[in-house]
């Protein structure tokens, strides 16, 4: 795989952050623990997708959020350091700027309904679709 995730309040432009796990739930992507006696929503994160050295994205990345509480979680573009509009609960988001070594940031957020009894979540995945090719 030669694109991946980070977290960590990575830096537009930069190689910074945590990566995210890929698939081992070592390093998820967290959001501030929220209290379903007052369905609230968390704290918005901040990510960011980044090819290897040597790698770019060749058109748009489509950025999913399958799983069984994917509709609890929320995704934006970046908007010159903050999160531009929201894509509806569940809802895809699509980057149409080629992404390379440097990071592409985007927004994460989840939110807690009245329904919800304290876990730690990990049904919900974030997976992103690209055509990459050597530069």
């Amino acid at each position: 795989m030669y694109l991946h995730l980070y977290q960590g309040s990575p830096t537009v432009g930069l190689t910074d952050g945590v990566a995210v796990s890929e698939g081992t739930h070592l390093s998820p992507v967290t959001t501030a623990y929220l209290n379903a006696s007052n369905p609230d929503t968390g704290v918005a994160q901040k990510l960011a997708l980044r090819c290897d050295a040597g790698y770019l994205t060749n058109g748009s990345t489509l950025v999913t959020l399958p799983g069984a509480n994917a509709t609890d979680w929320q995704l934006a573009p970046d908007n010159a350091g903050a999160p531009g509009v929201w894509q509806g609960w569940g809802a895809s988001l699509t980057i149409a700027a080629s992404i390379g070594a440097t990071n592409t940031i985007l927004w994460a957020q989840a939110r807690s309904q009245l329904a919800d009894v304290p876990q730690s979540d990990i049904t919900v995945a974030i997976n992103f679709a690209a055509n990459v090719q050597s530069t």
